[in-house]
C-alpha cells in the first residue's frame, strides 16, 4: 500500500514537472535574466517537491511572468502534502487492521507474482517473516499441485471482473500442508500485482467431514426406517425415504417435486395443507393428522397419522413429515369400539349391578358401573363414574344401615374373593348379594376390584314359599303315611279273613264231597 501511494505520487510529480517545462521554456524566450532568477526558485521548489519536501514555499518576484507557475506549485505542494498525510493515515489504518485480523493472512505480490508485503497475519499462519519471503515467489505458499491449478485461472478475463475464490493446500515454513481459502484480487496500487487473502480451513474442514458422515448416518437411518418421511416446501414433495416410495407404489420413480396434495384423500387434503402452511409459517407448533393415503393410482392403500414439523432445508423454512401407517391400528380401535358398545349393552341389560375400581396405585377410582348399580342404591351413573373410594363409600353410607354395610364390605383390602349377602332398609326393603373379585395383571399384581351386586329379595321370596310350600307337603306326607300305615293294618286284617274264609270254604267244599259221597252211597 506504501508503493501505491508513491507511485501516485509520482506521477502526479512527473506532470507538474513536464508542465512546468514548458512554462520555463516558453519564459526563457522572452526574458532570460529576469527570468533566471524566478526559474531557479521553481526549478529548487520542483526538486523539493520530488524529495517529498512540500513544506518550502515558491517566493518570485512580484510582475514576474512566473507568479501563476509559483502559485501552481505550492497549490500543488499544499495538495500532496494533505494526500500523504491521507495517504499515511491510511497506511496507519490498514496495518492496525492487518494487525488485528490474526485469522486472515493478506499477501500482496507484483506483476512477477514476487511477494512485495506480507502482513502479521500471513507470517502467523505460514510460520514465515515478511524478510524471509520478501521478493520470493508466492508460489511458495501453495503445495503444487493446488498452484498448477490456480495459475491459469489468473489469467482468465472473468478473473479482472470479479477475482477468484477457491480451496487449495497451502505449505507452512516447516513442510506441513492444511487446506485454506484464497481469495484472490487485482492488486489497486501495484500494476499488474494480485493480493491474495488466505484463512486457515483446517478445523472448517473437520466439521464438514463430519457433518458430511452425520448426513450420511442420517440418511441411512431415515433410508432404513419403516415409517415414511417426507420434506415439502410450499405444499410439494423435497424429499422422500424410500418407505414412503413403496408406500405409494412408486420404487423405481421419484417422489421429488409432487404436490402432496396427490397423496392425500379428497376429504383430508384441506385439512393437511392447512396443518402445512401452518407450521411453516410459524404459526402452530409440531401437530399430527390423520388422513388417507393414496397411491400414485389414486387408490387408498393406508389410514396414516402425519406427524409434522418445521425445518430448516436448503436455507429455507419447510415442514418435515412422518407417516406411520395405522391401518391395524385403526382395525383394532374400531374393533375396541365395537366391544366397548357390546360391553355397555350387555352391561346395561345385565340385572345383576356392577361396579369397577381401578387405579389402586394413585386411590381405588370408579372406573365402569351399570345404571342395575346406580338404581340399587339410588344414585346416578354420571355421579359414581371418576369418583373415589371414599367419595363412594360417602355416598353409600348416605343410604342406609345396609348400603353401610356394602362400603364396609367393599374396603376389606383382601386379595381373596368374598361374597356376603346384606338386608337393604327403606321403604322396600331388599336383599343384596355381593360378591367381590379381584382384578391381578401378569405379573400378579392388584390392579382392579369388581362388586357384583345381585336383588335376591324375589328370591328370598320364593324361597320362603317354597319353604312353606314343603312344609304343607312334610306334614301332608306324615297325614299319608299315617293313613297308609292304617290301610296296612285293614289290608292285614282283610288278608287273615280271607284266608278264614278259604279255610272255611276248603271245609264246606270237604263237608260237600262227605255229602255227595253219602248220597251217593244211599
Amino acid at each position: 500500500m506504501a508503493g501505491g501511494a508513491s507511485a501516485t505520487l509520482a506521477l502526479v510529480v512527473g506532470a507538474g514537472m513536464l508542465a512546468l517545462g514548458l512554462i520555463l521554456f516558453v519564459l526563457l524566450l522572452m526574458s532570460r535574466r529576469q527570468l533566471r532568477r524566478d526559474l531557479r526558485e521553481l526549478v529548487i521548489g520542483l526538486e523539493d517537491l520530488r524529495t517529498g519536501d512540500v513544506r518550502r514555499r515558491v517566493e518570485v518576484s512580484e510582475g514576474s511572468p512566473l507568479v501563476l507557475a509559483a502559485d501552481a506549485v505550492n497549490r500543488l505542494a499544499t495538495t500532496l502534502g494533505e494526500r500523504g498525510a491521507e495517504a499515511e493515515s491510511s497506511r496507519e489504518k490498514l496495518r492496525a487492521m492487518l494487525d488485528t485480523a490474526g485469522d486472515h493472512a493478506v499477501v500482496a505480490t507484483g506483476p512477477q507474482g514476487e511477494i512485495r508485503a506480507f502482513s502479521p497475519g500471513a507470517a502467523l499462519l505460514f510460520g514465515r517473516t515478511e524478510d524471509e519471503v520478501g521478493g520470493q515467489p508466492v508460489g511458495l505458499l501453495f503445495e503444487e499441485a493446488s498452484w498448477r491449478e490456480l495459475l491459469p485461472r489468473l489469467s482468465r478475463r472473468n478473473f479482472r471482473d470479479r477475482g477468484l475464490e477457491l480451496r487449495a493446500r497451502l505449505v507452512r515454513r516447516d513442510g506441513t500442508t492444511f487446506p485454506g481459502g484464497v481469495d484472490v484480487r487485482l492488486s489497486p496500487s501495484i500494476p499488474g500485482g494480485f493480493v491474495y487473502a488466505f484463512r486457515d480451513l483446517t478445523e472448517q474442514t473437520r466439521l464438514e467431514l463430519e457433518l458430511r458422515d452425520s448426513e450420511t448416518r442420517y440418511r441411512t437411518l431415515v433410508e432404513g426406517l419403516a415409517q415414511g418421511v417426507f420434506i415439502t416446501r410450499d405444499g410439494a414433495l423435497v424429499y422422500a425415504n424410500r418407505a414412503l416410495h413403496v408406500l405409494s407404489g412408486l420404487e423405481g420413480e421419484s417422489l421429488a417435486e409432487r404436490p402432496l396434495r396427490d397423496f392425500v384423500s379428497t376429504r383430508d387434503v384441506l385439512l393437511v395443507q392447512e396443518a402445512l402452511a401452518d407450521v411453516q409459517a410459524g404459526v402452530v407448533p409440531p401437530t399430527g393428522v390423520r388422513a388417507t393415503w393414496l397411491d400414485v393410482s389414486g387408490q387408498p392403500v393406508a389410514q396414516v397419522r402425519i406427524e409434522i414439523s418445521l425445518v430448516q432445508h436448503g436455507g429455507r423454512a419447510a415442514v418435515l413429515g412422518l407417516v406411520a401407517d395405522e391401518t391395524r391400528e385403526r382395525l383394532v380401535e374400531a374393533e375396541l369400539r365395537r366391544n366397548e358398545a357390546r360391553l355397555d349393552a350387555v352391561l346395561e341389560a345385565a340385572s345383576d349391578g356392577l361396579l369397577v375400581l381401578a387405579d389402586p396405585a394413585a386411590g381405588w377410582v370408579v372406573r365402569m358401573t351399570n345404571r342395575a348399580f346406580a338404581a340399587q342404591f339410588e344414585l346416578s351413573v354420571e355421579r359414581l363414574l371418576g369418583a373415589s373410594a371414599g367419595d363412594l363409600a360417602r355416598m353409600l353410607r348416605e343410604r342406609g344401615k345396609g348400603a353401610e354395610e356394602v362400603a364396609a364390605f367393599l374396603s376389606d383390602a383382601g386379595r381373596q374373593g368374598r361374597v356376603e349377602a346384606v338386608a337393604l332398609d327403606g321403604a322396600q326393603p331388599r336383599v343384596l348379594e355381593l360378591r367381590r373379585t379381584p382384578l391381578f395383571d401378569r405379573s400378579g399384581e392388584l390392579v382392579g376390584l369388581v362388586l357384583a351386586t345381585r336383588d335376591l329379595t324375589d328370591q328370598k321370596a320364593f324361597e320362603r314359599r317354597l319353604e312353606a310350600n314343603a312344609e304343607e307337603l312334610r306334614r301332608s306326607k306324615e297325614a299319608l303315611e299315617e293313613s297308609y300305615r292304617r290301610l296296612n293294618g285293614v289290608n292285614q286284617d282283610l288278608e287273615a279273613r280271607t284266608r278264614q274264609l278259604d279255610t272255611l270254604a276248603s271245609e264246606l267244599q270237604r263237608l260237600n264231597k262227605m255229602k255227595s259221597d253219602l248220597l251217593a252211597n244211599v
